[in-house]
């Protein structure tokens, strides 16, 4: 079987599990398809990155499809559609413990990865809800989930959105938790997998293959009997991450309350709610979700995987 070469640009983090699972147990190969997985610093780069064609696909938050294709991102506009779900976002408002709640983050240093793009209408959403609008607290972009942690240890930033396992991480370091997302949005989309419409028109078979692949790795990770194997994927993924976090951080993203999407699916309403958190933050025009995602691909794959065809 000729394999084919697939770049992918992820964000660091826990929720790449699946992907290291595929690479491990070789999903991917089976699907005849060489999958590289790239570490991104910021949603600027990896959208860049995308449309320069140097990767294919970008797990990136469902948000950065809608900032791009609208013309609203931090560089060049392009075309990303939206084609799997991976997760509700695992979004965790932490920040220094000597602010007893998010209504205290009064003038304070707010952390984001860039200020139109990635999760800041979340964090504005969890601020407002505490009466503070964005002209209360000062906004920083200083990059991504890695960097944000990063600030807040070492005490440049008072606040930030952080992602599992990170949020997790920052306790052990003495920050505190102050707000779950999900509790004030119900359905969010978060991470999807992503590419451009015009590489998909071109490559719509490799997608098929790649989505049927990553469903093949997430169900045998999800799948108890294989606890111990995928355990040893993502410790030797996450080396750094002490094992007792490491063990939370499974449980979560096993779970069925704020994991890994069973079948990943993309969330209708989740999408909805992004769409709606970009227009009341940053109006300008945008379609109807629709217009972002194409479920075709997904469909495809799933009826690959039921009939078994490799």
């Amino acid at each position: 079987m000729q394999m084919t070469d697939l770049n992918v640009i992820a964000f660091p983090g826990g929720f790449n599990w699946p992907l290291w699972v595929g690479q491990k147990i070789g999903c991917f190969e089976t699907e005849g398809l060489n999958v590289v997985v790239h570490a991104t610093r910021d949603s600027r780069s990896q959208m860049s990155g995308l449309q320069s064609g140097d990767y294919q696909i970008a797990f990136t938050g469902f948000d950065n499809v809608l900032a791009y294709a609208s013309d609203a991102g931090e560089r060049a506009p392009l075309d990303p559609v939206a084609l799997m779900g991976i997760d509700n976002g695992l979004l965790y408002l932490v920040g220094q413990s000597r602010f007893g709640e998010v209504s205290e983050l009064r003038g304070q240093r707010i952390a984001v990865d860039a200020l139109s793009t990635g999760y800041a209408f979340v964090l504005f959403a969890l601020l407002e809800a505490a009466g503070l609008s964005t002209s209360d607290v000062q906004l920083e972009s200083i990059g991504g989930v890695a960097q944000r942690f990063e600030a807040l240890i070492a005490g440049s930033q008072e606040a930030s959105l952080l992602v599992t396992p990170f949020d997790l991480m920052a306790q052990t370091h003495g920050l505190k938790i102050f707000e779950r997302a999900l509790n004030q949005l119900g359905a969010y989309q978060g991470v999807v997998a992503a590419a451009t419409r015009a590489w998909l028109a071109d490559n719509r078979d490799t997608v098929v293959r790649f989505i049927a692949a990553f469903r093949r790795a997430l169900d045998w990770m999800l799948d108890r009997a294989n606890r111990t194997e995928a355990l040893e994927v993502l410790r030797d993924n996450l080396p750094a991450l002490p094992e007792a976090i490491l063990i939370e951080t499974a449980d979560r993203l096993s779970g069925t309350d704020e994991g890994f999407f069973p079948m990943a699916r993309l969330d209708r309403a989740g999408m909805e709610t992004a769409l709606q958190l970009r227009l009341k933050f940053a109006p300008r025009n945008l379609g109807p979700v629709d217009q972002y995602f194409d479920e075709n691909p997904w469909i495809e794959a799933d009826r690959r995987i039921k009939g078994d065809i490799h």
